[in-house]
């Protein structure tokens, strides 16, 4: 049987490597993640999908590298906080795909469901003993 430290370790790697598609997905075919968010193609967005990639990239180098994942799965949190507040701003752009961009937010805010919970579980297992 595996220890909550472990359980809390494995599901940090899996952040991780959530993270590390994503960052990616965003740093290597920005164009395609933009158009599959739905995402309008404005100057802004062409130059922010590839920085919240390299954050991602970030991301899931303290989480794969690091033996500790909850201040990285709040780094997580922070960012899901920062990428509602731009999709939020997309909805209202021009050239939005609507739809598109209503069902990025929802994977979201999934995700963002699941990295609080690992973040949570993870600072209760700092004070657990070994």
């Amino acid at each position: 049987m595996s220890s909550p430290r472990g359980a809390v370790r494995r599901r940090g790697r899996a952040l991780g490597l959530v993270s590390l598609g994503l960052g990616v997905a965003q740093v290597v075919a920005p164009k395609a993640v933009r158009r599959l968010s739905g995402v309008a193609d404005s100057t802004t967005s062409k130059a922010v999908v590839p920085l919240v990639g390299a954050r991602e990239l970030v991301h899931a180098a303290g989480l794969l590298a690091g033996r500790r994942p909850g201040p990285w799965a709040w780094t997580r949190v922070a960012g899901d906080a920062m990428d509602l507040a731009g999709l939020a701003v997309a909805l209202t752009g021009r050239g939005a795909r609507r739809g598109r961009l209503l069902g990025a937010t929802g994977v979201v805010l999934g995700i963002t469901v699941l990295d609080v919970l690992v973040a949570r579980q993870a600072t209760r297992a700092k004070g657990a003993t070994p």
